[in-house]
Formats: structure tokens, C-alpha cells, sequence
């Protein structure tokens, strides 16, 4: 009997003392905020061999955060789909992603302006997904019609048209060999709601003697305030030219 009273009384302080020696298990840290949008553009540049126009979305993850990012995660929707796609697995370290229009706008639908929306979420060290952010819309202008030169270059002028728009608009010429930029042309700024002649640019008069091989000229558009949150409407079309002996 007494040692069964000696057990219980053991029993009922046992609790007691492992709480006062024991620490509590800390809860775990709260999850990741939202990354934050800071900027987008519309550039070209060397995919699959050619020179191709492409999305830059950039973004800073939230500087309260008290977990670490791992990775990041983005989905991106145009206007005309069903259903965002994601983009997978950015690492954590990584700040800007290059998004080659190509693989998701078809060239039918750059008769106007298109726009994309991109939002972005974190991946925590625990495997934990965090806030999403609010969208940040992308606004692609219509390309403009590159007028010449055609398939060689002969060191005739650059010349392009740019649709009717009832924006102001910029346009110039840029020309590439690989992603080296050679020469960039004066900037055209022009209404062209009533329509406005070709476009034509030429390279200085004491400019080199280009190689022989294989060139990239392009394009931007950017259509003032033509985009969907008053911003700018940006394209850029690019095709290669060859320069021969």
C-alpha cells in the first residue's frame, strides 16, 4: 500500500516537473508575404538561335520576411486564355525572369493590344507557399511592319511602318549581331491616327563596313499611355538580315 501511494504521488508531480524543465515547442514562423512587383519592359533577345521578343518582370521579395525564400513561383495569363499557366521552380536568389512572348501569344492576336498578367508567390525553407501577389498586367503593342532591308543587306535604309494608332508613338531601329548592339537609330515620335509615311533610317555615313554573317535588326513600339492602366503599350519585333561577301 505504501508503495502504490508512492507511485501516485510520483505520478501527479511527474507532469509538474517536466513542464518546468521542458521548454514549450516554439510555433512555427509565420509565412512568406507577397513578392512585389518593381518594373516590367519589353526587350529582345537571342532564344532558340534568333532574336525574339521578350517580357521582363521584375520583383523584390518583402524585406520583413523572417523565413528565407527557396524558390518562386509565377502564374501568367493572357487576355484571351482560359487559364493562367504556372511557371515553376525561379530560384529563391533570382529577381527578374525573361518571358519569351512567342511561346504563348500568337501573332494573330498582335493586330491590337494584348495584355498579360503575371502574379508571383514564395516558397519558404519549410516547403510552405506564401502570399500572392497582386497582378502586375503587361501591356504588348501591335507590331510594326519592317519594311526593309529583306533577307541581305546591302547598306540600303532601314525602313518600317507603323500601323494607325490614335496614341502618340516612338519607334527606332536597333541592329545586333548576336547580343552585341552595333548601332541604334534616332527615335521617331510620331501620331499616327491618320496614317504617316514610312519610316526610314540609315546607318551613319562613317559607320564601319559591317562583316559578313548574320544580323538582327528590330523595331520597339512603345504607344504612349496605350496601355491598359494608362501606361505604355511596348513591343519589339526583330528579324535577321545577312550581310554577304
Amino acid at each position: 500500500m505504501r508503495t502504490a501511494a508512492f507511485l501516485t504521488g510520483i505520478a501527479a508531480i511527474l507532469p509538474v516537473c517536466l513542464g518546468a524543465i521542458c521548454d514549450p515547442i516554439p510555433a512555427p514562423p509565420a509565412t512568406l508575404s507577397s513578392p512585389v512587383f518593381t518594373g516590367y519592359d519589353v526587350v529582345s533577345r537571342i532564344y532558340d538561335g534568333e532574336h525574339q521578343e521578350m517580357i521582363v518582370v521584375q520583383w523584390e521579395p518583402d524585406s520583413t520576411d523572417t523565413v528565407s525564400v527557396v524558390s518562386y513561383q509565377m502564374l501568367r495569363r493572357g487576355e484571351a486564355d482560359t487559364f493562367a499557366t504556372p511557371i515553376r521552380d525561379i530560384a529563391g536568389t533570382v529577381r527578374e525572369l525573361f518571358d519569351p512572348t512567342v511561346n504563348f501569344v500568337e501573332s494573330a492576336k498582335r493586330e491590337n493590344e494584348y495584355n498579360v498578367f503575371y502574379w508571383i508567390f514564395a516558397l519558404d525553407s519549410l516547403g510552405r507557399p506564401g502570399d500572392t501577389s497582386p497582378a502586375c498586367t503587361v501591356s504588348l503593342a501591335r507590331f510594326v511592319k519592317q519594311l526593309q532591308p529583306l533577307d541581305t543587306f546591302q547598306n540600303e535604309p532601314f525602313r518600317w511602318q507603323v500601323p494607325p494608332i490614335f496614341n502618340r508613338t516612338m519607334s527606332f531601329v536597333t541592329l545586333w549581331r548576336g547580343d552585341s548592339v552595333l548601332w541604334t537609330s534616332d527615335t521617331m515620335l510620331e501620331y499616327t491616327g491618320g496614317g504617316v509615311p514610312p519610316f526610314e533610317k540609315s546607318l551613319p555615313g562613317n559607320f564601319p563596313p559591317l562583316p559578313p554573317g548574320t544580323y538582327f535588326w528590330g523595331v520597339p513600339l512603345r504607344i504612349l499611355g496605350g496601355g491598359a492602366n494608362g501606361d505604355d503599350a511596348l513591343s519589339v519585333i526583330t528579324t535577321n538580315v545577312h550581310v554577304k561577301r
